[in-house]
């Protein structure tokens, strides 16, 4: 994956790319200009060491420029440049407006701040005191006399064996000698700050000039919070620095230099988004192009047609009583082989990567249900399905960053750095399903009577085929298939292996859970017998009944969102709820991630885990708004499988906590997350499995 470093690079190349067409629309022609070495915010990253940053691109180019969203800035190291423009063409050469302007408050206009005639009158007088006999013998007094307090204090210094601090002392002294007030030195050491507001000032003034440019009236938008850039720089810590962002603005936006993205964290904006205005807001061609390698055109990548086909269908199959009972049947079977593997390493003593576990797992099942075939990916069987998870692993995660990176189409073209591996993972990819394709349609010539009986999705999909042979072909299926495996196997992976963390820090919860599984399974019984005995008392109504489970679960999902961010295209201009307005074109998110961590929402404990926020009085879960738990999403979207992701999760959880106490295998150690599409771990889960006694305590 590239690093921020490399992103930088490309958004120099794109400055640079856009220079020449700056200089047309002026209606300038082409002459020599010196050599591009960087922009204003190389300067920025360096500031703290800018002579030798600068001094370091000298060494490469005796003359260049660094580009600006308003100038060129032209260094040089050449003595006959210097000559020419501070003796030859003087006149062409002065402080301007921009220099005197940023140096008004503190310089206002004495003679390093102004040109013309307020620069003329100051140099004739300060010229004439500067060459008369008076002043020289007066200066050479103050300074003999100053230095003799100098050495004094030195002497002091000296007898005591105390250190120095030379650069204080000649900054006071120096001070004393030409009588400046100390306050404007001291306001110096704020330069840095200075900077960055005035990049800020630079960032708005270059975006409302464009405003002016497309001819648009002004209107009320949301406060510009930083550029594409810095979501780069914070690529690693994305969800937590888009929370930072809005605590402090609420909805904001972040310049890129095709298109604004908007942020939000407002429960009447996502609802106007996701279902008042839905028809305005949609994927888009910009979503559609960076996820179609992965997702081509599956249900979560696509408009209009494809998307309404594809909801119907899906829509049918996920409410038929065969397909749910079918899945959680498939459900209790993996959750049987899944806690025989932590019943294996806890009697052996050893870590468990649960993570892996959970994701294995999760594949097998959705595998299962969607197309009819168990990879056997747990049971590590199956080396091809382990394969393609790692390659979905990583087209997931460069999917991502094909949002922030726009030279992603050049890459692609060109077949290097990010791409080249991105063009890796969708071979392996599409090699798979396409082979899992090809033996349900053997199966399905063989024998059409026994398919039709089959219970898996992808079979269904071949039969609604059949009818109409020519709505849809194999790649269509294939995008169906990776579209259903991102939506089951990496959110409830995800959300299972997030719970299972946070409750090895909290054994009171995870005890409290696994009370409450005892009681709604086994009642007053003090032991049911192994797993495949237990797994028979997970029935609907206990399931159902599970309601603390149900709250954790919940509870996961708002601190620990399956999709953390989400994105949809502005078709039309428009006005968001909170008065701000969008234009067409504009990328809208809402934050699932930050919106969970909002105390405006949740409360001055909105950072806390805290299940019990979800029961009312009796413990009967209660939930909240869709539109400010927007884990599902809400409205036509909403998600289909929701009442399938809690069953599989809650057979799952309520199997573990059972039969086991987990705690992390290094007590204090902490777990962090992968910047992908959704909010997975970036490393392995390991934890200590212990059998709870008999009686299930």
């Amino acid at each position: 994956m590239d690093s921020p470093l490399l992103l930088a690079l490309s958004s120099l190349l794109l400055i640079l790319a856009l220079h020449p067409a700056r200089l047309a629309l002026l209606g300038k022609r082409l002459p020599k200009y010196p050599p591009v070495a960087g922009t204003m915010l190389h300067q920025l990253l360096n500031l703290v060491r800018l002579p030798e940053y600068m001094t370091e691109l000298s060494r490469g180019h005796r003359t260049f420029r660094m580009l600006t969203p308003t100038c060129n800035y032209v260094y040089t190291v050449d003595p006959a440049n210097v000559e020419y423009i501070l003796r030859t063409n003087f006149a062409n050469y002065g402080k301007g407006t921009m220099t005197h302007d940023a140096l008004e408050d503190l310089l206002g206009d004495g003679i390093f701040n102004v040109d013309g005639a307020k620069w003329r009158h100051q140099r004739k007088e300060a010229s004439f005191e500067f060459t008369t006999r008076a002043l020289r013998e007066y200066s050479s007094g103050v300074f003999r006399d100053v230095a003799a307090e100098l050495a004094g204090i030195l002497a002091a210094a000296a007898v005591a064996g105390e250190r120095v601090d030379m650069e204080g002392l000649f900054m006071r002294s120096t001070l004393d000698s030409i009588y400046f007030q100390e306050d404007c030195i001291l306001s110096l050491k704020f330069l840095p700050l200075l900077l960055a507001a005035l990049s800020s000032v630079l960032l708005l003034a270059l975006y409302l000039a464009r405003l002016a440019l497309l001819g648009k009236r002004r209107r009320s938008y949301q406060p510009v919070a930083g550029a594409m850039l810095q979501q780069l720089l914070n690529w690693g810590r994305l969800p937590d620095y888009m929370t930072e962002l809005s605590r402090r603005y609420g909805t904001f936006r972040m310049l890129t230099l095709n298109c604004n993205w908007v942020f939000t964290v407002d429960p009447a904006n996502v609802e106007y988004i996701l279902r008042t205005n839905f028809a305005n807001y949609g994927k888009g061609a910009m979503t559609h192009d960076a996820l179609e390698d992965l997702l081509g055109d599956g249900i979560f990548n696509v408009d209009g047609a494809k998307w309404r086909h594809q909801r119907k269908v899906a829509s049918f199959e996920f409410t038929t009583r065969a397909l749910r009972e079918y899945s959680s049947g498939v459900f209790r079977d993996m959750g049987a082989e899944l806690a025989g593997i932590v019943a294996a390493a806890a009697a052996a003593g050893k870590k468990v990567d649960m993570e892996n576990l959970f994701m294995r797992s999760t594949l097998d099942s959705t595998f299962t249900i969607g197309f009819g075939v168990n990879l056997g990916s747990l049971s590590g069987s199956n080396q091809e399905g382990a394969a393609f998870a790692r390659a979905f692993d990583e087209a997931s995660e460069q999917s991502l960053y094909r949002f922030l990176d726009p030279l992603w189409k050049a890459k692609r073209l060109l077949g290097v750095s990010s791409e080249a591996a991105m063009k890796r993972s969708v071979r392996t990819i599409n090699h798979f399903v396409y082979t899992v394709i090809d033996k349900k349609i053997d199966q399905m010539g063989r024998n059409q009577q026994e398919f039709a009986k089959k219970g898996d999705i992808l079979s269904r999909f071949l039969l609604e085929r059949e009818k109409d042979p020519g709505c849809f072909d194999n790649k269509y299926l294939r995008d169906i298939i990776l579209n259903f495996v991102i939506a089951g196997r990496d959110t409830m992976a995800g959300t299972l292996s997030w719970f299972l963390y946070v409750l090895c820090k909290d054994q009171r919860i995870q005890d409290k859970i696994g009370q409450e599984v005892r009681e709604a399974t086994t009642g007053d019984h003090q032991d049911v017998g192994g797993v495949q005995e237990f797994t028979a008392c997970l029935t609907e109504d206990a399931i159902g009944s599970m309601h603390y489970l149900h709250a954790a679960l919940t509870e996961t999902l708002r601190l620990y969102p399956a999709v953390p961010s989400d994105v949809k295209c502005c078709f039309s201009d428009d006005t968001l709820p909170d008065g701000h307005a969008v234009r067409r074109g504009d990328m809208v998110n809402y934050h699932p991630y930050a919106m969970g961590r909002m105390k405006f929402l949740w409360g001055d404990d909105a950072d806390e885990f805290r299940p019990e926020r979800w029961l009312d009085d009796d413990g009967v879960f209660v939930p909240e708004s869709p539109y400010k738990f927007t884990a599902f999403q809400v409205g036509p979207r909403i998600c289909l499988g929701k009442e399938f992701a809690y069953r599989q999760m809650k057979i799952f959880a309520a199997m573990l906590l059972y039969l086991f106490r987990f705690e992390m295998w290094e007590r204090d150690s902490t777990v962090g997350y992968r910047p992908m599409l959704t909010l997975k771990m970036d490393g392995p889960l390991y934890v200590r499995a212990s059998p709870r006694r008999s009686t299930g305590n």
